[in-house]
């Protein structure tokens, strides 16, 4: 059987794609900028030509499910969207050779992302994988080995360790108290405060300081108040952007983590 998908012109794929998107956002995947059809047709318009549409064209013509088609539609959108926006702010797509060739670090780096937001069941991700995307397309600091760290650590933290990254950049907003962590008494307040406890044990993103005990013994700092991003945890969190989820989203975990 033919796949329709490859005797349509060459941007027909992802033109889909993109509008499939804006039906996954409406559907309560989160906010996606430029949702709308003319600004979807903006972003499709002011990416074209450039690596990541390539890599968006061969993604989609992957696809076997419309939801996958979807999602990559939706992560297109949202880095397009983003490196638009990067670029108003002064900001402009790297020139040091990240993009050059179609084996380029940055044609992997972009068809990695893209295939994480293809398989990711928890579809609120996507946004902020497209913000991945942008930022490292507009940041040439960012060299291929953390680029690709970035994927596999975006992929491998839930919805519920982007909240709680969030929440720990937007300290103003959500101000940890001076208490440490506890267990909870319900499963909820449990997955909360145990995926809190992961990104410190096993991920390293969060840490707790040290500080001088009564004695003058080395301790550590356990009150929430004191917990902070490591450098992982600060980088993960500024590629993805975590500080734009919503405070809807964020203050239910916020208010469960310090119960």
């Amino acid at each position: 059987m033919t796949d329709s998908r490859k005797s349509q012109p060459s941007n027909a794929g992802l033109q889909r794609a993109a509008q499939l998107a804006a039906e996954l956002v409406g559907s309560g995947t989160g906010a996606l900028v430029g949702s709308s059809g003319g600004a979807l047709s903006a972003i499709i318009g002011a990416m074209a030509g450039t690596t990541i549409t390539s890599v968006g064209r061969e993604v989609v013509a992957r696809v076997i499910t419309t939801k996958q088609e979807a999602r990559v539609g939706a992560v297109f959108v949202q880095a397009g969207a983003a490196i638009m926006a990067a670029e108003i702010e002064g900001r402009s797509v790297r020139d040091d050779g990240f993009w050059k060739g179609d084996h380029s670090a940055g044609y992997e780096f972009a068809e990695g992302v893209m295939h994480v937001a293809m398989e990711s069941f928890e579809e609120r991700k996507i946004p902020y994988l497209g913000n991945l995307l942008a930022n490292v397309a507009t940041n040439p600091e960012i060299d291929p080995n953390t680029a690709n760290g970035a994927i596999a650590l975006s992929e491998r933290l839930s919805w519920l360790d982007y909240k709680l990254l969030g929440i720990l950049r937007r300290g103003d907003d959500f101000p940890m108290p001076s208490k440490e962590l506890g267990f909870g008494n319900s499963w909820s307040t449990w997955a909360v405060k145990d995926a809190f406890r992961a990104l410190i044990d096993e991920s390293n993103l969060i840490h707790y300081p040290r500080k001088v005990g009564d004695r003058g013994q080395p301790l550590r700092d356990l009150s929430l108040s004191a917990a902070t991003a490591t450098s992982g945890g600060e980088l993960v969190g500024t590629l993805l952007q975590v500080e734009d989820i919503p405070s809807t989203d964020l203050r239910p975990v916020f208010k469960t983590l310090t119960s």
